[in-house]
């Protein structure tokens, strides 16, 4: 974790997994510093939106995020390629 946090601090990121896992991924994404910006899960439970929101609340770093719920890869894809309305740009290589 210390190596790789300066890598990691300040990065927006979109997560996607089950509910269990989720809450994992994003308290080690939250304690690392990264901002998960989009956060889905594919089956979720009643509570599992709660807990995520109560996480992201308790840290500085999860204020910007978004959850979805019941969303697939598809769904993540279009969010990210249009970054909520925004289109990125591709840099040619």
């Amino acid at each position: 974790m210390t190596d790789a946090q300066q890598y990691i601090h300040g990065k927006k990121l979109a997560v996607y997994g089950d509910s269990d896992y989720l809450l994992g991924y994003v308290s080690f994404l939250l304690e690392m510093g990264a901002v998960p910006y989009h956060i889905l899960c594919p089956r979720a439970r009643r509570s599992s939106k709660r807990e995520l929101a109560c996480l992201l609340d308790a840290s500085p770093f999860g204020k910007a995020s978004k959850v979805y719920m019941n969303k697939d890869l598809w769904h993540l894809r279009s969010l990210v390629i249009t970054d909520g309305g925004r289109i990125i740009r591709r840099h040619p290589r």
